[in-house]
């Protein structure tokens, strides 16, 4: 058997979002309620600054969302809340229907675009 067909669901999201095993920790945390980045960064006792970019790439990829809190009396701080893992996999299968789509219409064009430069 191929080392590939054991993978985890885990493991093919960080494959197909760019996603690293910590960024997956921290959305499995995240599932517990919402949190403020440095709070996360404690949690997993990791730098503020690397929460922050697993933060940012699980927002990118839309598996949390940032929401803006203001504080009375002035000023702001943000908090991360994990998209449930339904919405999750509703957004992850839409995905993979797009790039199916694209990489068949893509395979579509390979023996004309590869053989552009025979001649």
């Amino acid at each position: 058997m191929a080392a590939d067909e054991h993978m985890q669901c885990g493991d093919m999201l960080c494959l197909l979002f760019d996603l690293t095993q910590l960024d997956m920790r921290i959305y499995r945390h995240l599932l517990n309620g919402e949190e403020r980045a440095d709070a996360v960064a404690s949690a997993m006792h990791k730098d503020r600054s690397t929460v922050h970019r697993s933060l940012s790439r699980l927002t990118e990829c839309g598996f949390c969302r940032r929401e803006r809190r203001l504080v009375d009396g002035g000023g702001r701080y943000y908090v991360y809340r994990a998209m449930p893992p339904q919405k999750v996999k509703q957004h992850v299968r839409s995905c993979i229907d797009g790039w199916y789509h694209r990489m068949h219409a893509a395979l579509d064009h390979f023996t004309e675009e590869f053989h552009a430069g025979d001649g």
